[in-house]
């Protein structure tokens, strides 16, 4: 199935939980809200509509949990897809990448790995003024699950910028992919899926160390 395809799906599916679920449950506490003049009774009503679609979200967290978000490739004994496909895999073929192994992670997957909190700032200009809290599994962990056995990894970007880390960068830090800051998802178009960084335990790490914390990181290849 092409990424496209996947993601038209996905989007259905989104519909489909608004149409079904979160919709009607909203539109029926309006509803019986018009009916109701007790202004406490009101912001009862408000909290159970609220929980209820929240709950209604979590129900439909599978289908937000679907599609790769990351793909381990090259020297790895694990593999839970098929060869490098240069029309499903449209995006890999774009920056001309191939394997003959590789192992994926979806979101699920990767949220299901040991998670990490750690608090990052750098001392580059645009960086915000507080320390960002950002959560997400180990670098090595990720590798671990994908059953790397190579001796340095390159981590891509969406825009096809390559990190290398040999084993003494890889030693350097305990390098955290990270899945959220402040608490919210990286999704694309920011820093998503992926930012690769690791705690500065209060400081603001360099503008030379900055540069190696690679975000919207897709692809990891296992050498």
């Amino acid at each position: 199935m092409s990424a496209g395809i996947a993601g038209v799906e996905r989007d259905w599916e989104y519909l489909r939980f608004f149409s079904y679920i979160a919709l009607p449950v909203a539109f029926a506490g309006a509803s019986v809200s018009h009916s109701i003049s007790s202004e406490a009774t009101m912001r009862r009503l408000f909290i159970l509509v609220s929980a209820l679609i929240l709950w209604a979200i979590t129900l439909c967290m599978p289908v937000f949990a679907q599609g790769t978000m990351l793909t381990v490739s090259g020297a790895v004994e694990k593999t839970n897809r098929g060869a490098f496909d240069p029309f499903y895999d449209g995006f890999l073929n774009f920056h001309d990448k191939s394997f003959d192994k590789a192992f994926e992670f979806d979101w699920a997957a990767l949220a299901g790995l040991p998670q990490q909190s750690i608090s990052v700032a750098a001392d580059v200009g645009d960086w915000p003024a507080e320390t960002l809290e950002m959560k997400g599994p180990l670098l090595k962990d990720v590798l671990a699950a994908a059953g790397a056995s190579g001796k340095q990894v390159t981590l891509y970007a969406l825009d096809g910028f390559g990190l290398t880390l040999d084993p003494e960068k890889l030693g350097a830090h305990d390098w955290v992919l990270a899945m959220s800051v402040n608490g919210k998802p990286l999704g694309i178009g920011g820093f998503g899926p992926l930012w690769l960084t690791y705690d500065t335990g209060g400081k603001k790490a360099p503008e030379s160390e900055e540069k190696s914390w690679v975000w919207s990181v897709f692809h990891i290849e296992v050498e």
